[in-house]
């Protein structure tokens, strides 16, 4: 729903968002409002809850400053979209090294004891692998599903990770289609547009430029 966030083609390489059937089927039902959505006038607020983890003596991890930093920014973005998001609670610190360096396969254990409903947990861990061993920046799920961001701190940090994440939390794909395979079936004249590629027309065919483009935008 969100048009006017810029950042969705950043952290592609180490995003690990992924679409199930359920999710893909209800994106795929609700695709003509999300082409006609009209932006609100009013500002849409949206609580979250932080859940930073860290070793069992308390140490490491991101600090209070961070959260600030972080939110600082996410809303700096989405304010295009009369969107901001604020702190619905004090910051909860999960002092356990066994989730310091997290792996996905561990994610109902840990989130399920902490998450707080009706509103968007996101989990701050030193790294964040994939069930299959791969290092992420981090991920989310789309909607039908959890209210749930995990990220690693130092994508946390990058200005631009978490935004992304928020994005695919509010039904945006990544501008090249619903994963990260392969390229874009979307046509560069926009013919296709409310089919393929990320199914919006507000933005232009792109064919996956994860990895084939530098910072500046210049194909590598």
């Amino acid at each position: 729903i969100l048009f006017f966030v810029p950042v969705i083609l950043f952290g592609q390489q180490y995003c690990g968002t992924t679409l199930n059937h359920k999710q893909k089927l209800y994106l795929s039902q609700d695709k003509m409002k999300r082409n006609t959505w009209i932006q609100n006038k009013t500002t849409l607020n949206v609580p979250v809850q932080h859940h930073i983890v860290r070793e069992s003596d308390g140490s490491s991890g991101l600090l209070p400053s961070h959260i600030i930093d972080i939110m600082n920014v996410v809303n700096s973005y989405y304010s295009n979209a009369n969107i901001q998001f604020y702190n619905c609670d004090s910051i909860n610190f999960i002092d356990n090294s066994s989730f310091f360096n997290f792996s996905s396969y561990y994610e109902d254990i840990l989130c399920e004891t902490y998450d707080v409903e009706n509103v968007v947990n996101i989990y701050y861990f030193n790294t964040v692998t994939s069930r299959a061993g791969n290092g992420l920046c981090g991920y989310t799920f789309f909607p039908p599903s959890a209210d749930r961001i995990i990220m690693k701190n130092s994508c946390a940090l990058n200005g631009s990770t978490l935004s992304h994440e928020f994005g695919h939390y509010f039904s945006l794909y990544h501008t090249h289609g619903s994963t990260n395979n392969g390229t874009t079936t979307e046509l560069v004249d926009g013919s296709n547009c409310t089919t393929d590629g990320d199914e919006l027309c507000d933005t232009p065919a792109d064919p996956n430029l994860s990895g084939v483009v530098n910072t500046l935008c210049e194909y590598t």
